[in-house]
């Protein structure tokens, strides 16, 4: 859950990026991979909720 909302919250500033850039990110991160599915499922809106926590939590 937490590489989900760093993700959802690195992607919200940085718009542009593609799959690779935001992959390359994760990997920095985390010391793996992650597949494009699951960035497209993360960055979906089944996962909006995260948006709303993080706005709670500032």
């Amino acid at each position: 859950m937490q590489n989900s909302v760093a993700l959802r919250v690195y992607c919200s500033s940085n718009l542009y990026l593609d799959y690779k850039a935001l992959n390359q990110w994760f990997i920095e991160q985390y010391s793996r991979s992650i597949a494009a599915l699951s960035v497209s499922e993360i960055l979906s809106t089944r996962y909006s909720d995260i948006d709303l926590n993080i706005a709670f939590s500032n």
